[in-house]
């Protein structure tokens, strides 16, 4: 999964699957996410440290031939930690971000300056009179992936809680977003990276096959 917003490092790209998720919700999502307690620190700075070694066996993996195909799995706590990390260059306006999952469907929140992501460009239309200033975005979406291809459907997001008609989504998407990532939709199809044939969301855990 191609992520060129993300900006990640090389020992980061095998992270891309959930990355490109985050790409998808991110623009949008948004709920706070309190940084960890001094006495938790080590614990995430652990999960980060977890998750960053199986971005590597992923890349390292898919360079035999064949690949091992037992699964790899990473949990909320090593995927949040990690984007907490400091590791991922998030998108200009998007900070904070979190994400859960469970049966297929991903909830993303963060907190998003949607001016910063406008550049302050003003329009008249009344859809995209909801995107300015600071807010808490949450977005939920299933999303899969098998044949080495990912497939995400955005289902809602709301801002502060108010629910955000389709419509006006479609059309924050259309001018602020696929001038610069094309490949960025309400509903969104795209290769697989470093051979990754399954990607599954499961009880607060994501699984990745390798063929």
């Amino acid at each position: 999964m191609k992520i060129p917003s993300l900006a990640l490092p090389t020992s980061a790209k095998t992270g891309q699957m959930w990355g490109t998720i985050a790409v998808l919700l991110i623009t949008f999502a948004n709920a706070q996410q309190r940084p960890p307690a001094s006495s938790t620190q080590a614990m995430y700075n652990a999960a980060a440290a977890s998750a960053e070694a199986k971005f590597r066996h992923i890349e390292e993996n898919a360079r035999r031939n064949p690949p091992d195909q037992r699964p790899t799995m990473l949990t909320e706590r090593e995927i949040n930690a990690y984007l907490a990390s400091g590791r991922v260059q998030l998108p200009t306006g998007v900070r904070a971000v979190r994400f859960t999952g469970q049966n297929g469907v991903a909830n993303a929140a963060a907190r998003v300056d949607f001016d910063a992501i406008t550049a302050h460009s003003r329009s008249s239309n009344p859809l995209l009179s909801l995107f300015s200033g600071i807010h808490d975005v949450h977005a939920v979406a299933h999303a899969s992936g098998s044949g080495r291809q990912g497939h995400v459907h955005i289902d809602s997001i709301d801002i502060d809680g108010v629910n955000v008609p389709r419509m006006a989504l479609q059309y924050f998407l259309d001018r602020y977003v696929r001038p610069k990532h094309p490949e960025v939709g309400m509903d969104s199809v795209f290769a697989l990276p470093d051979r990754i044939d399954t990607a599954t969301i499961g009880d607060h855990q994501l699984i990745l096959t390798q063929k």
